[in-house]
């Protein structure tokens, strides 16, 4: 039976997030006959999720500073 998805009301926090997706991750890579370790996995999917997050804030910044110059 498929986990359900959360919701925000949940409160599930940023490391189960992470460990939850190492899990998908790992198994998914499992089943298609690649074999990695799960602290390579989880050190690779921080970085990229790292680096979404400050892409993102990025974004929002120049948004706000488009809309505050008037354009």
């Amino acid at each position: 039976m498929p986990t359900p998805i959360p919701t925000p009301e949940d409160n599930i926090s940023s490391e189960q997030v992470l460990e939850a997706a190492v899990d998908v991750t790992y198994a998914h890579l499992h089943k298609f006959g690649y074999h990695t370790d799960r602290a390579r996995l989880r050190a690779k999917i921080y970085r990229r999720a790292q680096a979404n997050a400050a892409w993102h804030k990025m974004a929002r910044q120049t948004e706000e500073q488009d809309s505050d110059s008037g354009e």
